[in-house]
């Protein structure tokens, strides 16, 4: 943990971020014990002290958890599922044109079950197919995304879902045709 409170002065702990703020009153500060951080496996390790390690919060996760409290982190552990991301998230082409993102299906707990993706189209201008529909995590799968008739300046988005083991997951990426995608500068003050 590290954090400034506008003053030059840099708080390293959990407890003195605590006594200054009254945040945080469950936080912990603890190698999280994920399986393979690095691989975007972020499920947590049988011996990670994140385990049963969380808070009840009423309407979120009370009564969705695997063990004697839910675990601290995305996934619960004890239960098999896969996570859904895109590259590139968001794009633009122009119209007519055609687009390209790589699906990656990852695993959470240890899931090795198929995953069956669906693209729906938000448009009657955009054809959408995806290459394999069914990927085994992890996987990939190509999402490609063919403009016929857009108006310049169309924004959609594109939500993919991935079914399997009794479980849902969508993930939206989106599309600027005849457009341009600018990102405004991020300035950061002390």
């Amino acid at each position: 943990m590290y954090w400034a409170n506008g003053t030059g002065e840099h708080i390293h702990d959990l407890s003195t971020f605590r006594l200054l703020t009254g945040q945080e009153p469950h936080g912990v500060s603890v190698v999280p014990g994920f399986v393979d951080g690095a691989a975007g496996d972020y499920s947590l390790r049988p011996d990670s002290p994140l385990i049963d390690a969380g808070v009840v919060i009423p309407g979120i996760n009370d009564g969705d958890y695997a063990g004697g409290a839910p675990d601290i982190g995305a996934f619960e552990s004890g239960r098999e599922g896969f996570s859904l991301y895109a590259e590139p998230s968001s794009q633009a082409i122009d119209c007519g044109a055609v687009a390209h993102y790589l699906v990656e299906v990852r695993s959470s707990g240890g899931s090795a079950s198929p995953v069956w993706l669906e693209a729906a189209s938000p448009s009657s201008e955009l054809s959408i197919s995806t290459d394999p529909l069914v990927v085994t995590p992890p996987g990939r799968a190509d999402l490609t995304v063919t403009d016929t008739a857009s108006l310049p300046g169309t924004w959609h988005t594109i939500h993919i879902t991935g079914t399997g083991s009794g479980l849902s997951e969508t993930f939206g990426v989106g599309l600027l045709v005849g457009g341009t995608v600018f990102h405004l500068p991020t300035i950061l003050k002390e």
